[in-house]
């Protein structure tokens, strides 16, 4: 996460642009012989080999699978990266039910609560505190923001922009580093993502992303939030929940 790593500037054109590379760890689904948490171990692994860092927002309840079924090799290969809080759990109450009938300062109040719960599950994987908290699918809430500045760390796939702004807003406290895809987009969530498990159109979506990518330069963006995607979509062609 910015602007810790060194891999997350680079000098192009010129001038410097920070760049997060997020994939979300949230396959809370499949059994352990499934295996498919070697997928993140094996994603953070090739990152680290090509000098790259990324931020792995993980699910709370997928970090302690981790720990329940003693895959150590998974969590010591993410935690060569940036660890974030991807939400507590897939399960009910979700935050919007949670915060369904409160106003703001109870709302923070409770959502704080449950972000802490998710940043005891990624301590206890990963031996490091969470560098972000991440909105999952639409569950989230205004108060979500709220909590995120109390934990004093920044929110990533935030709802909340700046018209015409390329780069992070702060909001009730909070750094947000949106997802608007409109004007000029701070942020670029790979289509490709697709393809990760499907050789026949990688090529297609990768030349796509370049023509993002550059798109997104000539806009003057000068920190760009980019979705690599879910692991999980390396073996699996469709979503998983």
């Amino acid at each position: 996460m910015l602007p810790n790593g060194p891999s997350s500037a680079r000098l192009v054109r010129g001038r410097v642009v920070y760049v997060t590379l997020n994939f979300d760890v949230e396959d809370t689904v499949y059994p352990p012989e499934a295996d498919t948490d070697a997928i993140a171990g094996w994603l953070a692994h090739t990152l680290s080999e090509a000098g790259l860092r990324g931020t792995f927002h993980v699910i709370g309840d997928k970090a302690r699978a981790l720990v329940q079924r003693g895959r150590s090799d998974v969590s010591s290969a993410l935690a060569e990266h940036d660890i974030g809080i991807h939400t507590d759990s897939n399960l009910h109450p979700l935050i919007p039910e949670i915060v369904q009938e409160c106003g703001w300062e109870d709302g923070v109040e409770k959502l704080l609560e449950y972000e802490r719960r998710a940043a005891e599950a990624i301590k206890s994987a990963f031996w490091k505190e969470p560098v972000a908290t991440s909105r999952h699918a639409v569950f989230s809430a205004p108060q979500s923001y709220g909590a995120a500045a109390r934990m004093g760390i920044p929110y990533v796939y935030s709802t909340v922009f700046f018209p015409g702004h390329a780069g992070p807003v702060w909001f009730a406290g909070a750094l947000c580093f949106p997802t608007h895809a409109k004007g000029t987009s701070p942020y670029l969530g790979l289509s490709v993502e697709d393809a990760l498990c499907r050789d026949d159109l990688f090529e297609e979506k990768l030349a796509w992303f370049g023509e993002e990518l550059d798109s997104r330069l000539e806009a003057g963006v000068s920190c760009l939030t980019i979705f690599v995607g879910h692991p999980i979509r390396v073996k699996a062609k469709g979503w998983t929940e």
